[in-house]
């Protein structure tokens, strides 16, 4: 999945949306247990400076009254091997 985003700049002040080119998301996982989900997954994050970075991410969602609210959220960098 890409989200491609066209960020409306402010006057003179960079968002912090207005930053990224473009993030994806990858080796996504959900698991659905009654009212609770969890979802595990890859990210990469491309921003305007040219740099590029990669993290793992999980999600806990919870179902309160037919509504599914976010309720911890967790992200950890892929750092790159040693060369």
């Amino acid at each position: 999945m890409t989200m491609q985003i066209t960020p409306t700049p402010a006057p003179q002040t960079m968002s912090v949306i207005d930053r990224f080119v473009a993030i994806t998301t990858d080796d996504v996982q959900v698991r659905v247990d009654g009212d609770t989900a969890v979802i595990l997954g890859r990210v990469t994050v491309k921003m305007r400076t040219g740099t590029e970075g990669q993290y793992r991410y999980t999600t806990v969602w919870l179902k309160r009254r037919d509504r599914w609210r976010l309720v911890a959220e967790q992200h950890t960098r892929i750092e790159a091997p040693p060369r």
